[in-house]
């Protein structure tokens, strides 16, 4: 086989193999961004504690959740949803049950956060920027005292409730 039939072979199959390639060199950028580039989640860890609530001169209660960022990375538009578990029997939710009001503590600044969803029994709050080894405590006025979950809607990011005597709010 000659020269130039070497160079016209390697260049046809070289023009038909040209959007196989481009899908792998692309299929592959996109896994390095997505799982170890810059915009990965692994290493992004949230904890809470939810610390015991407060009976309120009004008749009300406050529950304080301490929440920070235990991981390894900055954490970007984190989605949490307080969720109060208000069933008077199983499957029968508590309608007098009523989340009044909220404050966020943080120390420092964590930036905006926007109350995205409300409904009687859970809050899904939107916060902008938690840099890591930063910390907020969120604090929900109830009428009644129920048991709380939180849920993360950040499917990569690993949401862990701790129990502790010295978390990053109180000490």
């Amino acid at each position: 086989m000659s020269r130039e039939s070497w160079i016209h072979a390697l260049k046809w199959g070289f023009d038909k193999s040209y959007p196989i390639i481009v899908a792998v060199v692309v299929t592959l950028l996109n896994a390095y961004i997505y799982s170890t580039g810059p915009f990965a989640l692994s290493g992004a860890e949230i904890s809470y504690e939810v610390e015991n609530y407060y009976n309120m001169p009004d008749g009300s209660y406050m529950q304080p959740i301490c929440v920070w960022n235990s991981g390894s990375k900055d954490i970007q538009n984190l989605d949490l949803s307080y969720y109060f578990e208000s069933y008077i029997y199983e499957n029968v939710l508590d309608k007098d049950f009523n989340i009044t009001d909220r404050l966020v503590n943080a120390s420092p600044q964590i930036g905006d956060n926007d109350v995205s969803k409300v409904s009687n029994n859970s809050r899904e709050i939107s916060y902008q920027l938690l840099k890591k080894g930063l910390y907020f405590r969120e604090q929900l006025y109830i009428n009644k005292p129920y048991p709380i979950k939180i849920i993360s809607k950040n499917p990569d990011l690993d949401l862990k409730q701790v129990t502790t005597t010295c978390d990053p709010c109180s000490c």
